[in-house]
């Protein structure tokens, strides 16, 4: 599942647990098992979605722009199911879970409905800027507040400082730690000389598959790569070639096939208990080719696991170079010396996994719902 899934599920689930009756409007039946799986309503409509960020947005070439036409076109028809909705349910409260959903801010203003607008995005600014300060525009004259998933996120869009607030992303601890540790209890006698290496979110480019696959062949031959979000590419490929063209799916598939990586690395797929993998690992690797929200260094610290850190553009006052392994520049040479040497980096101390479980305990756990609470009660009194 993808990270805003996820997080929406954990808001979810402890607003449920506050009493509220929730719906969660769902592009598919796929994303609706998941809310119905937590005791949510779920209504299934067409979502089309207007994304600026740093995974996609419009060029200035022909295709674009017919894209554009397209998604404005279909966003009138989207309005058309979601009025339907509005209508039978009557909300007291929307809550937008993704930036990308901005243009609809414009149908619960229309009906006075107070709305929290999630930014979970890294918006950019184009080409001149002007959809990004449209989409600024829209979010300071149509809705109550504005979350943003870090200070990184608010500092790009800079809505006004009134309305906003950042609230990180978080998960139940004690439910993630359960979760965690039953899975390593019946994992059986698996080779306790075998260093493993966790990855999140597939071997994309964004993720940096190609450097991450091309430095393991040049580590000792103990180190394993763990792969979770997307299928081996050596028996499906479609996935990697539909996000990064043919050409790197055929040259990642020839690097997995080389005899010095060919046994060490594992897919795991697309899994909705990430923790189950990470408690298997010996260190987690995130890795952001663009800015993005480190949502995996806190889960991984909420389970003692050091963090290789590859996030050059993204700012955050928490991660830092004492409780992460930075990795200095985008080449295998240094990402083989991080995966080298963290071993026996203090990264590995029981001080310093005791130091980052604090910081991710304070910092990513349901506490963090209270202060989005206090925004649904002042939605409510309002």
């Amino acid at each position: 599942m993808g990270g805003s899934v996820v997080s929406l599920r954990e808001v979810v689930v402890d607003a449920l647990n506050q009493g509220y009756d929730c719906t969660v409007v769902c592009p598919n039946d796929t994303v609706a098992k998941v809310y119905d799986a937590i005791g949510a309503k779920t209504r299934v409509t067409r979502l089309t979605v207007f994304n600026h960020n740093t995974v996609f947005f419009y060029r200035a070439t022909p295709l674009h722009a017919f894209l554009f036409f397209k998604m404005l076109v279909m966003t009138v028809v989207s309005f058309l199911g979601l009025l339907r909705i509005v209508r039978s349910l009557r909300p007291d409260i929307v809550h937008l879970n993704s930036s990308n959903l901005v243009l609809y801010t414009l149908l619960f203003k229309s009906f006075g409905v107070p709305t929290i607008y999630h930014v979970r995005e890294n918006v950019v600014s184009g080409y001149f800027g002007i959809r990004r300060a449209l989409i600024r525009a829209t979010a300071n004259a149509t809705v109550r507040f504005i979350i943003f998933i870090s200070e990184h996120e608010f500092a790009l869009l800079g809505t006004r400082a009134a309305k906003s607030v950042v609230i990180y992303n978080y998960v139940h601890k004690e439910k993630f730690q359960q979760g965690a540790s039953k899975i390593v209890a019946d994992s059986g006698s698996e080779s306790e000389l075998r260093f493993r290496i966790i990855i999140l979110g597939g071997l994309f480019s964004l993720k940096g598959g190609m450097t991450i696959v091309k430095s393991l062949q040049k580590t000792a031959a103990d180190v394993e790569l763990l792969v979770l979000g997307c299928a081996d590419p050596r028996l499906q490929g479609e996935e990697l070639a539909a996000v990064d063209g043919d050409d790197y799916r055929d040259e990642m598939v020839d690097l997995l096939n080389a005899p010095s990586v060919k046994h060490r690395v594992n897919f795991f797929g697309r899994v909705s208990n990430p923790e189950a993998y990470i408690a298997k690992a010996d260190v987690l690797l995130f890795w952001a080719a663009s800015p993005h929200f480190p949502r995996p260094v806190f889960e991984a610290w909420l389970l003692n696991k050091p963090v290789l850190y590859f996030n050059p553009l993204f700012e955050n006052k928490i991660i830092n170079a004492q409780n992460v392994y930075v990795i200095p520049e985008n080449s295998e040479e240094a990402l083989t010396q991080a995966m080298s040497s963290v071993r026996n980096s203090r990264l590995m101390s029981a001080e310093s996994k005791a130091d980052n479980y604090e910081t991710a305990r304070n910092n990513f756990t349901e506490r963090n719902f209270i202060k989005i609470n206090a925004l649904y009660e002042q939605c409510l009194t309002s």
